[in-house]
């Protein structure tokens, strides 16, 4: 019974001992943290392109890991991420969006990619304006075309946007295959007082630019009238000018019978009324002097042709008058004024002065005789017994004109006043 009693003991001894023992190890192998399956990647990589070009666009990059993972940018102020997603069994990819880069400078940034206690750092650089455009600005000089090539990949159009009056862009819009040389084309040279601004606009992956073009003053004196025919009275001669730009009005010493009387005063393309002094030209010949308009490497030329005097310029009573200066007085018709002229059987009859056909010779305008050296008189002339009407065609030389007059001056030497 004791044996019994001792091995009992024995057992219970041995027993608990071993349950105690057991439970302390589980206890233990409880309290030591182990990894949970699936946290921390064997594999991490981000793949793609690097570097960009200014324009607006999307790009991929691709991503492989074995658990899950996420990607950051460290400046959405010009970046942004579109999308990420798994594409299979450890690959994924990240779509990232790209503003426009307006200014000249390159710009970087960083994806990040992380999985578990793992990240990596994927750094990215987008190129300055120039490599779309050749030039951020236009500027035009005189009338010719400035070119601007346009280096975008993707479709694009162009559009003036100020000055549409005077600017157009040809071509106006591209595929986005080949660079392409864009022709920026003035209307005219820009004669108005100081530069003149407009713009294009760039519309590409629905973004704008806008491209300033800017054109030049082109220093213009514009003469309306290079040449005039004037009589032998020393006289004040008007010249209008239209101009840009102050000028200087220069006369050769062998025009000393010409001098300058108003200044010019312009910083504006304003009328502005030159005034000539004319001597009197007593020299029996007609004279011939030039007056020049400059401005640095801009000049503009004004021929003045002069009369001799003649002491029939004192006359102002319209009419027909012979060398030896007898007069003839005009005699009221139906339908024309007449001059009686005998002149051996001839009798000649002045043309009513409103149906008078003046025709200038020089191919100058006849609305106004002054830019006129040579005209020619219509002349009615028929015989007084027989013979029929016909027109006479009598060469003349303007010798006098004043605000209502008109004195020529016919090859045979006889004088011809008109009203005008």
């Amino acid at each position: 019974m004791k044996k019994l009693s001792s091995r009992l003991l024995i057992f219970l001894l041995t027993g608990g001992c071993l349950f105690s023992c057991s439970g302390g190890r589980q206890e233990q192998e409880k309290q030591q943290p182990t990894p949970q399956k699936g946290t921390e990647p064997s594999t991490l990589t981000l793949s793609g392109t690097k570097n960009y070009s200014a324009e607006p666009q999307d790009f991929t990059l691709s991503i492989t890991c074995d658990v899950s993972w996420d990607v950051t940018l460290a400046d959405a102020s010009w970046a942004k991420l579109v999308s990420k997603k798994s594409t299979g069994e450890n690959s994924g990819e990240a779509v990232i969006s790209l503003s426009m880069n307006r200014t000249q400078d390159v710009r970087k940034q960083t994806v990040t990619l992380k999985a578990g206690s793992k990240t990596l750092g994927f750094e990215i650089e987008q190129a300055g304006l120039s490599s779309i455009l050749d030039k951020e600005s236009v500027i035009i000089n005189g009338t010719a075309s400035t070119p601007l090539l346009v280096k975008l990949k993707s479709a694009w159009a162009l559009s003036v946007t100020e000055g549409a009056d005077w600017l157009s862009v040809s071509p106006a819009e591209g595929d986005g295959s080949n660079p392409v040389m864009v022709q920026i084309t003035p209307a005219d040279g820009n004669v108005n007082v100081g530069d003149r601004s407009g713009s294009v606009e760039l519309a590409v992956g629905g973004e704008t630019l806008r491209i300033p073009v800017l054109q030049g003053q082109t220093d213009a004196i514009v003469v309306a009238v290079s040449q005039y025919a004037l009589d032998g009275r020393e006289q004040d001669q008007i010249v209008p000018t239209k101009t840009n730009v102050s000028y200087s009005v220069r006369i050769p010493s062998e025009s000393s019978w010409i001098s300058h009387v108003t200044a010019p005063d312009t910083k504006a393309l304003n009328k502005q009324d030159v005034v000539l002094h004319l001597d009197s030209n007593t020299t029996g010949k007609v004279r011939t002097g030039t007056v020049f308009f400059e401005k640095d490497t801009v000049s503009r030329a004004v021929v003045l042709r002069q009369a001799p005097y003649s002491s029939l310029l004192e006359t102002t009573t319209p009419g027909v008058y012979d060398p030896n200066g007898e007069t003839f007085t005009y005699r009221p018709g139906t339908d024309q004024i007449a001059i009686g002229i005998r002149n051996g059987s001839r009798y000649y009859k002045l043309i009513d002065p409103e149906l008078l056909q003046v025709f200038c010779m020089s191919g100058l305008p006849v609305q106004d005789p002054q830019l006129c050296d040579s005209f020619e008189i219509i002349l009615r002339r028929e015989t007084v017994l027989e013979g029929p009407v016909f027109n006479n065609t009598t060469p003349v030389t303007v010798i006098g004109i004043s605000d209502h007059r008109l004195w020529l001056i016919t090859e045979q030497g006889g004088v011809i006043i008109l009203n005008k």
